[in-house]
């Protein structure tokens, strides 16, 4: 294999991991689950309590299920992001150098986030389309 065809699925591999952490972390649970982690290792019980105290008050969502919570669980475990020992959850090494990117990009979006709105509104009302 010559160095560009190396390259070439190296950035290949990248691609396809970035888009899964993507994916991950913009789905509805992982960052509600990886945020209260942050702080301390937490117990099931006590992560599923926190979630439901922040992401329904401050997002508009419902409580998180017990099975929904053990599946983003099982999805952070396997990307190597949180890790499991009884009887708590907690944070790797990982999952902690991957809360940088994470805050930047809530960071971000908490400072252009009127003009995503604007631009957003502008593009429905050319396209003759509405929330």
């Amino acid at each position: 294999m010559s160095d560009t065809d190396q390259d070439f699925a190296d950035d290949r591999r990248v691609g396809r991991v970035a888009r899964d952490l993507l994916d991950r972390v913009g789905d509805r649970w992982s960052a509600l689950v990886i945020y209260p982690l942050y702080e301390r290792p937490l117990r099931f019980s006590e992560l599923k309590t926190r979630i439901d105290a922040f992401g329904p008050r401050r997002l508009g969502r419902t409580e998180i299920s017990h099975k929904m919570l053990a599946e983003v669980l099982r999805e952070l475990r396997r990307d190597g992001l949180i890790a499991h020992t009884d009887p708590e959850y907690a944070l790797t090494q990982l999952g902690r150098s991957f809360w940088g990117p994470m805050m930047a990009i809530h960071n971000w979006t908490q400072d252009h986030l009127d003009e995503v709105e604007q631009a957003r509104r502008a593009f429905d009302a050319a396209e003759g389309e509405g929330p």
